[in-house]
């Protein structure tokens, strides 16, 4: 029961590979060529297609890594809010959450998240740009 994870400067993990690690297979693209890996930049892995087949909000993980407390994704910036919006909140466990160092990273991605990590007592947002000062003060 893995209970932290620190992908820290992970550069090509992308939504589908978050999605995996937390057990929503079936809301990652599918590559449409079976030797390329998902996990990879686009320009690595090869044309893909998206396949969602449950809600966003409500999808529950058949597997992975759903025991996380504390979860650092600092400079995984390829990392989208419709990614993180997807993967994250079925860590119901999660105390920790470091997703700085991310443009993508905005106050759509916080009202989105925040409401859904109720045992949240840590929140990195360093170096998110697109994150104004009255979001941030909201989530606290």
């Amino acid at each position: 029961d893995l209970r932290e994870l620190n992908l820290t400067g992970c550069r090509k993990l992308l939504d589908e590979g978050l999605c995996r690690l937390v057990g929503l297979e079936d809301l990652v693209p599918q590559p449409t060529d079976p030797s390329a890996s998902s996990f990879l930049a686009p320009a690595l892995a090869g044309p893909s297609t998206v396949v969602a087949q449950r809600s966003e909000v409500t999808a529950e993980p058949a597997a992975g890594c759903t025991r996380l407390e504390k979860l650092v994704l600092r400079g995984c910036y390829l990392l989208t809010t419709a990614g993180l919006l997807r993967a994250i909140p079925v860590l119901h466990n999660l105390t920790s959450l470091d997703i700085g160092a991310n443009r993508n990273v905005d106050d759509h991605t916080l009202k989105g998240l925040v409401p859904f990590l109720p045992n949240l007592t840590s929140l990195s947002l360093a170096t998110c740009i697109n994150v104004t000062g009255t979001s941030s003060w909201r989530v606290a």
